[in-house]
């Protein structure tokens, strides 16, 4: 049986105790999506996505950051939701996080579920969200909760003698 969650808002503290971490992370996702190294410039390009307060980051109409409980109360992830910021009527998932000792054992899923609900209550008719290609699992896991691809970017190392293929 898939476990359940629950969630809460988070606390000033908390934001403030996660908004580091959750920056670095993003900027190094950054970085490997675009085949570069952190640097200053990816730094400052993930900072625009974290204010630097709770109350900024909640600033938004429609956005919630909050911590998913395991059924015993167990902190065991983070989910962020919004509106997307093209169709107000598109819930979107900014960031969904389940701390790497509960990975694998349905969280993720069961956070996912509760964030559709989270969003249809708001009003929302589609949720949507972004996936980095390279993260498998995430988008495995999405496409079995019957997400599609709406659009893909793609890209290559380019050689010194580039040749056709066939």
């Amino acid at each position: 049986m898939p476990p359940r969650v629950r969630l809460r808002p988070i606390t000033d503290g908390e934001y403030d105790t996660l908004r580091a971490p959750m920056l670095d992370e993003f900027a190094a996702d950054l970085a490997r999506s675009a085949h570069a190294p952190v640097d200053d410039e990816v730094r400052a390009r993930a900072a625009q996505f974290f204010p630097e307060t709770l109350t900024d980051a909640l600033a938004a109409a429609g956005t919630s950051i909050l911590r998913v409980l395991d059924e015993d109360g167990a902190d065991v992830g983070l989910l962020w939701l919004g509106r997307s910021p093209s169709n107000h009527e598109t819930g979107f998932v900014y960031d969904v996080i389940i701390e790497e000792q509960f990975r694998g054992r349905g969280f993720g899923r069961a956070a996912m579920i509760e964030a559709e609900k989270v969003l249809a209550a708001d009003g929302c008719t589609r949720i949507a969200l972004n996936v980095f290609g390279w993260n498998e699992p995430a988008a495995g896991l999405y496409r079995s909760l019957g997400y599609d691809v709406d659009s893909m970017q793609m890209s290559k190392p380019l050689a010194d003698d580039i040749e056709d293929p066939h």
